[in-house]
């Protein structure tokens, strides 16, 4: 994959300048672009990726890129969606988010994970009122984010199971099985030992 910094020499110098090769990728692209698949991020949910295959000329909360940049504030304070990452998942969800908030609280104990939620237009604002267009969801929709600041999974809208459906995912991201153990490890009988 050539940069568009590689554009300068492959130019002809004398006489007149040809266009650069149409393959070359913007840098700005591939450093923020990018999509990866892996176990710690869901199969994309989309079949046709716009832009450069792995890169994508606009970031839109698909699952295996990078978390798009909102707007938020938070008691008066502005700051920007990816503030909001770093410890711990993170699961966002917009402002019809009641079975999202339960799911995050039975999924967090039963799983022993501390998953964050944050109800944009509930807990913080979103200044330019971008969350649906930008994360690829409705008032009822979720995105799972990991710490790194990666889409683990999203969910355009609410499903009928969501504690079930999210403890699934996380589990699955986790490397765990539907009952949360980590996978390849049995518990011995009636010892409740693994």
């Amino acid at each position: 994959m050539l940069r568009s910094r590689d554009r300068l020499r492959l130019l002809d110098e004398p006489g007149g300048r040809r266009p650069a090769d149409p393959g070359i990728v913007e840098d700005a692209l591939v450093w923020l672009s990018w999509r990866y698949r892996s176990s710690a991020v869901t199969a994309w949910d989309e079949s046709v990726l716009p832009g450069h295959g792995v890169w994508s000329a606009e970031n839109d909360g698909r699952p295996g890129s990078r978390a798009p940049h909102l707007r938020l504030r938070r008691g008066g304070a502005e700051l920007s969606a990816l503030d909001l990452f770093g410890s711990r998942p993170v699961l966002l969800t917009g402002p019809d988010d009641r079975a999202w908030r339960e799911a995050v609280r039975a999924v967090s104990h039963d799983l022993d994970v501390p998953l964050a939620l944050y109800g944009i237009g509930t807990e913080v604002t979103d200044i330019e009122d971008r969350w649906p267009e930008r994360y690829g969801v409705t008032a009822q929709g979720a995105v799972l984010v990991r710490p790194d600041g990666v889409v683990a999974w999203r969910c355009a809208d609410a499903p009928v199971f969501a504690g079930r459906t999210l403890r699934t995912v996380l589990a699955r991201l986790l490397g765990r099985d539907a009952a949360g153990e980590a996978a390849g490890t049995t518990r011995r009988e009636g010892s409740g030992e693994r």
